[in-house]
């Protein structure tokens, strides 16, 4: 019965219960932290505890999954294991419990997108169906999730948070256990290994492109809100902004395919690049809402095009015996450590500059543009030699 089930739509289902889940975790966490009476030097803490041990756990599961014979074990066990870790979170009784089952969550869940990343890419190049559109259904679910959780916290104990998350992570383990097997692994080939990847200078030029770009969005993670609220917007019309951005990106997503018959991938990356100077040298000067919805949109350009244009790199130039390790290394470095790092500064910057400290944010998607440069100036278009 299963086995009629396209992988695609297996792939997306996935997907759904994936970014679903940050639908509600991300904006709504912190509401469940307080309700637990941590302060906000103590929520801070948890956050950053997660960010780090990311930049640590991402590219040790990935070389794991690389080493496994199928890959969706790993992801399977990783499901279960972040369930159980909520299970952690209703008897924590006090901060320290809470920052325990952090590190569980973080370590397990954490993991799961790199490598659902790496499966469906894997997938799409070899049979032919849309990456962008299966990851599309992730991206509405998630919007469904964040506008949704607004209406599931007014007016309840914050508690409706963590049992929200709760019936998320179930759904995640059972959509786990109906993956798509994934392409065949040449027998005998070295596998997972870090290092041969990071010896590559293509590699490393691509990491640092990809967090330069993608660490431009702290600023605006951090206090879009903020600045918004500061100008005068209603939390209504702050949220039609956050959808839009999200909106741009699932347009985008679903027309990917079309869009990678015309504009390769390295030509992606320095689009995104290009996106994120416009949008944030704009972000500092306008506060009109009907002109940001338009800016808004520029997060097709700033977030998925470098998005895209990774993953296709990836499928392109990592072997399949060292990719679930070269995701896991974009999790860990181009994501967690440079947005961890960028979200530290981003805090001084806003409060010497506010809303001009975008501007500095579009120098470093500046400094990305020059970074996709060196990659295409370091790869040829075809598969890495590792054994170098």
């Amino acid at each position: 019965m299963v086995a009629r089930v396209s992988p695609a739509l297996r792939l997306s289902v996935f997907y759904a219960t994936l970014f679903g889940l940050v639908g509600i975790h991300l904006p709504f966490w912190p509401v469940w932290l307080a309700g637990r009476g941590l302060d906000s030097f103590q929520i801070g803490v948890v956050t950053a505890v997660g960010l780090a041990v990311r930049a640590v756990s991402s590219p040790v599961i990935g070389s794991l999954a690389d080493r496994a014979r199928d890959r969706r074990t790993v992801m399977v066990a990783a499901a279960a294991v972040a369930l159980l870790s909520v299970g952690l979170f209703h008897v924590a009784g006090g901060f320290a419990g809470i920052v325990f089952a952090t590190i569980v969550l973080t370590i397990s869940h954490g993991a799961l997108g790199p490598l659902i990343e790496n499966l469906a890419m894997l997938l799409a190049t070899a049979s032919g169906f849309s990456y962008g559109r299966v990851r599309s259904l992730g991206s509405v679910a998630f919007i469904l999730m964040s506008a949704g959780g607004g209406w599931l916290v007014a007016g309840r104990s914050s508690e409706i948070v963590l049992t929200v998350v709760t019936i998320w992570l179930v759904l995640t383990v059972i959509a786990a256990f109906f993956l798509p097997e994934p392409p065949p692994v040449p027998h005998g080939a070295p596998r997972g290994e870090a290092m041969p990847l990071l010896r590559q200078p293509m590699f490393r030029w691509l990491l640092l492109a990809v967090m330069l770009i993608q660490a431009s969005h702290a600023v605006f993670y951090a206090f879009g809100t903020l600045e918004w609220r500061r100008n005068g917007l209603g939390d209504g019309i702050i949220g039609l902004l956050w959808a839009v951005g999200v909106a741009g990106e699932v347009v985008f997503f679903v027309f990917a395919q079309s869009v990678l018959k015309r504009v390769g991938p390295l030509a992606l990356l320095m689009l995104a690049g290009a996106g994120g100077v416009v949008r944030w040298t704009l972000m500092s000067v306008v506060t009109a809402w009907p002109l940001l919805l338009a800016v808004q949109l520029l997060h097709a350009a700033s977030f998925a095009c470098c998005h895209l244009g990774m993953m296709v790199v990836l499928s392109r130039a990592v072997p399949i015996t060292h990719s679930a390790t070269a995701q896991g290394l974009c999790a860990s470095i181009a994501f967690a450590l440079g947005m961890g790092a960028m979200m530290a500064v981003s805090g001084l910057l806003y409060a010497a500059y506010g809303a001009d400290a975008y501007r500095w944010m579009a120098v470093s998607a500046a400094l990305g543009i020059a970074a996709a440069a060196m990659v295409r100036k370091r790869w040829d278009g075809g598969a890495l030699d590792l054994t170098r």
